[in-house]
């Protein structure tokens, strides 16, 4: 997946949160009304990156309304703070799969400072670094594990959720 690559206006507010201190880097910046544009940004871009497709269920949502998706933090805010607007760990997902993930753990390695870019790094399937394909499989209305990563996807969606998919 291509990550976003912010517009120079939304790339000054992000690097306005950047540039604060470490104790300044409170996740609670995400929901500033200044945030705004830069929150539509990625939605917008990751819903069409990912043709409409949740990050996580891979349910079809055929629309670009930024109501309909939310903008998923993969390693949650509140435990990084300092990744709140890295590309990579941002991605669309449905409702149903942001709120199932909740603010859970994905890292292997919760204490590395620096982003954890490879799937390995991860215990879920990560929309940046895996291939959904090679880890879940969908047969109408029932899901496969192709690996053991998948176990950990404590919020894979119900058949019910994602019967399309």
């Amino acid at each position: 997946m291509i990550p976003v690559a912010y517009s120079d206006a939304n790339q000054a507010i992000v690097d306005g949160y950047n540039n604060r201190p470490p104790e300044a880097g409170d996740f609670v910046y995400w929901a500033e009304e200044a945030v705004n544009p830069v929150r539509k940004q990625i939605k917008d871009h990751y819903i069409v990156e990912q043709q409409q497709r949740c990050c996580y269920c891979s349910h079809l949502y055929p629309t670009n309304n930024n109501s309909v998706w939310d903008g998923d933090h993969i390693i949650p805010k509140k435990l990084a703070a300092r990744f709140l607007f890295e590309p990579r760990n941002l991605a669309a997902s449905c409702k149903d799969c942001n709120i199932a993930k909740r603010e859970s753990e994905v890292r292997v390695n919760p204490s590395r400072k620096s982003f954890p870019d490879k799937s390995a790094h991860y215990t879920i399937v990560h929309p940046h670094f895996d291939v959904y394909s090679d880890h879940i499989r969908w047969y109408g209305d029932a899901v496969r594990s192709l690996t053991p990563k998948v176990s950990a996807n404590f919020y894979a969606p119900s058949e019910a959720q994602c019967s399309d998919a």
